[in-house]
């Protein structure tokens, strides 16, 4: 694939710009805290006898869920409380309750229950631009913010002088929150799509002219400057410790995970590979089901920001929080409608921003005679809306592939097994990601061969994808795999490692029911 390219691309035969767009498009810095937690439980345990081997394995398989539950989920939440807080509850006198409300929204989530806890780049991505927005607080958010007002976000004298604040620690805040953006840009390209207008508006509030109500280019531009030479700095700090890693897993070259991102699913636009969608897909699908109970609020917010957007005059520069947000959850959207691959755990960042302005229209909606009895009434709407949905997806759905895979390290630790002197090998024949393999298959003091048949983007595109020929004949392709010679095999042989000491055949196989027929004679 990459000879083919090079052919084509003249840019590509300049060694560094091909070992940066065709090299690694995963950045480190999404499985850095799991990589953190690893080796530190491993060094525990070869250093003392704080954790036996039951422990290790509990720890290995759920100890980086428990990581990001706490690191990202709960700061997620909490950077919720304090947005819808600062925008909507500064006011003096004023009480919390569209800040509670928001995080009530947020803590039922069913979608952030579902994918804040697992090891997605999405969920750090998530986390980290919520905190990142809550940084930026103190430069966005009015504390005398009404409602039914449409006031400016741009911070007064005075309440500088009231919360406390110094200009200093705003702008302290403010390198903080960008220097996270470039992090989060790192990890996945697209979040310029969510970072590119908070930039805008951030930049918009610092260069207000209070005194003739109007923009100072000069500051405009200067701030600009300014926060993209932040985020620019995390990038490169991501981009470095991205090349550490690499470097010391064997690959040779510079990488930058973000830009073969780029090219990939841009450029190359093989993304399409793994499923496509229609552009709207977003809004009649994605959105609904991500938002769920919530949508109707999402709804509401996209609108009011679609309306600011198109008629917000030149000179007005004045944007409530319901039209900042709502325009960059619209932004957000509309950006990634244009990729042809889309999931729902894409427009996970926004959902933060749903929940905020959510808090403040359950506020609005309720009537006031249920001021007493509405705590009850909210609470008891969004758990049985979200929990069952929740409990069904963390104990039945997908519940197979795991427990297939405990069952394979039970089984590794069987006497028969653990007499041998060989390293043990697995071979899942199935489909592409069918299974979690290494968290799950952990072995204490075993070195495990795993192999899974290949499906990776360049045999997708002719459509030779070892999964796809097993599943068209799996008795044929098994025959060629293990029992022809090496030179019958037609290239079949990327599942099997040839100097694996003369045994091609794997110790356990893992396969699907309905190929168990087909290959009966041969098991």
């Amino acid at each position: 694939g990459d000879e083919q390219r090079t052919e084509f691309s003249w840019y590509l035969r300049h060694p560094i710009i091909r070992s940066v767009l065709l090299g690694p498009i995963r950045s480190y810095m999404a499985v850095l805290p799991t990589i953190v937690f690893y080796r530190c439980i491993r060094f525990i345990y070869k250093t003392t006898n704080w954790l036996n081997s039951a422990v290790m394995t509990i720890l290995v398989r759920k100890g980086p869920a428990v990581v990001h539950a706490v690191l990202f989920a709960a700061s997620t939440d909490l950077a919720v409380y304090f947005i819808a807080y600062k925008a909507f509850c500064s006011r003096q006198g004023s009480d919390d309750s569209k800040a509670f409300y928001s995080l009530l929204a947020s803590i039922s989530s069913w979608f952030n229950g579902y994918a804040l806890v697992r090891t997605y780049a999405n969920s750090i991505e998530c986390s980290l631009c919520a905190v990142a927005t809550a940084m930026l607080c103190s430069e966005l958010f009015q504390p005398t913010l009404e409602s039914k007002e449409r006031e400016s976000f741009i911070m007064k004298k005075e309440w500088k002088k009231n919360i406390g604040g110094s200009g200093n620690d705003t702008i302290i805040a403010s390198f903080a929150a960008f220097f996270i953006g470039g992090i989060c840009v790192a990890i996945r390209f697209s979040t310029v799509a969510f970072w590119i207008p908070l930039g805008l508006f951030t930049c918009q509030c610092k260069a207000f002219d209070e005194n003739n109500s109007r923009l100072v280019t000069f500051l405009w531009f200067k701030y600009i400057i300014l926060y993209c030479s932040s985020a620019l700095f995390g990038l490169i700090v991501s981009c470095y410790i991205d090349n550490i890693f690499y470097l010391g897993n064997g690959y040779n070259g510079i990488v930058i995970p973000f830009l073969a991102n780029y090219y990939f699913n841009v450029i190359e636009d093989k993304s399409k590979f793994y499923g496509t969608h229609s552009p709207g897909w977003y809004f009649v699908a994605g959105l609904p089901a991500v938002t769920g109970i919530l949508f109707p609020f999402a709804f509401i917010t996209v609108f009011v920001a679609i309306k600011a957007l198109v008629k917000k005059e030149r000179k007005d520069l004045s944007w409530n929080a319901v039209e900042m947000l709502g325009s960059i959850t619209f932004i957000y959207v509309v950006m990634h409608s244009f990729a042809a691959h889309k999931e729902f755990r894409f427009i996970l960042p926004i959902l933060p921003l749903v929940c905020v302005t959510s808090g403040n229209y359950i506020v609005q909606v309720l009537p006031r005679t249920l001021a007493k009895s509405r705590f009850r009434l909210v609470i008891a709407i969004f758990f049985l809306s979200n929990v069952p949905h929740l409990l069904f997806l963390a104990t039945v759905h997908q519940r197979a592939p795991v427990e297939v895979t405990e069952a394979i390290a039970k089984l590794m630790q069987n006497n028969d097994f653990v007499k041998k002197e060989k390293s043990l090998s697995i071979h899942f024949l199935m489909s592409c990601h069918s299974t979690p393999v290494f968290s799950h298959m952990y072995v204490e003091e075993r070195q495990l061969i795993i192999k899974t048949l290949d499906c990776s983007p360049d045999c997708r595109s002719s459509h030779s994808c070892e999964s796809n020929l097993f599943d068209d004949d799996p008795l044929s392709f098994l025959k060629k795999l293990y029992f022809a010679d090496h030179g019958d095999r037609n290239d079949m042989d990327a599942c099997i490692d040839p100097s694996q000491s003369g045994d091609t055949l794997p110790d356990v196989v893992a396969i699907f029911d309905d190929h168990t027929d087909k290959i009966y004679r041969l098991l």
